[in-house]
């Protein structure tokens, strides 16, 4: 996705794939910053029924919360390590939990 703005001009040929790694991590973190900031949701959540709220499951998430949600997600490793809940630890860090706004099909 990134090597429509940002092409390496390394790759053997221009594709769609051949975009630097970290403009596209760069790519993915604004957008889901900005979303989970603002609406509270991905695309992805969205289309599966999930939100991220605060703990207290009340407040929207907002951006300091959704900025330490991101960056513990681009590290990768929290989002794969998990509590007895199914909390990553990326929500438990940023105070949030995904909840599911709608019952599953």
């Amino acid at each position: 996705m990134s090597a429509a703005f940002f092409p390496d001009p390394h790759a053997a040929a221009h594709t769609l794939v051949s975009g630097k790694p970290f403009a596209t991590l760069a790519i993915w973190a604004v957008q889901h910053l900005v979303l989970v900031a603002t609406i509270g949701t991905t695309i992805g959540h969205r289309i599966f029924g999930l939100r991220v709220v605060r703990d207290d499951g009340v407040r929207p998430v907002g951006f300091a919360k959704a900025a330490i949600r991101t960056l513990m997600i681009a590290l990768v490793i929290p989002a794969v390590v998990w509590d007895d809940e199914g909390r990553g630890l990326h929500d438990r860090a940023a105070g949030t939990r995904l909840v599911r706004t709608r019952s599953a099909r």
